[in-house]
């Protein structure tokens, strides 16, 4: 499953956006649905309860990144590598727009 809700932005627009669904049968299975970052947790808090209306045994997160000071969401990742502070942060994964995700590591864009 792909989503998007940044665009060509540093801050998220709100708006979730599919670009690409799932297309399996996950009905009965554990599922981890794993994210490079969460911030405001409008993006992980839309994926969690689409893929619950899909009957998964289980549903659990995890996340390269945490933000917790930017939530909107009352939402905590199961499994998290690393907390940051409220920094715009970019590379190994992490784009802003169409550029830095294949920078070998993660840096704050600022």
């Amino acid at each position: 499953m792909t989503t998007s809700s940044y665009g060509h932005d540093e801050t998220s627009s709100g708006t979730v956006q599919v670009v690409h669904d799932i297309a399996d049968n996950i009905e009965g299975w554990d599922v981890l649905i794993v994210d490079d970052i969460v911030d405001t947790g409008i993006t992980m808090d839309f994926v969690v309860e689409h893929i619950k209306k899909l009957n998964p045994n289980s549903v659990k997160t995890c996340v390269l990144l945490d933000k917790p000071s930017r939530r909107k969401i009352d939402i905590k990742p199961d499994y998290c590598c690393f907390e940051i502070e409220d920094v715009f942060v970019v590379g190994y994964g992490l784009n802003y727009g169409d550029f830095y995700r294949n920078v070998p590591y993660v840096f704050n864009w600022e």
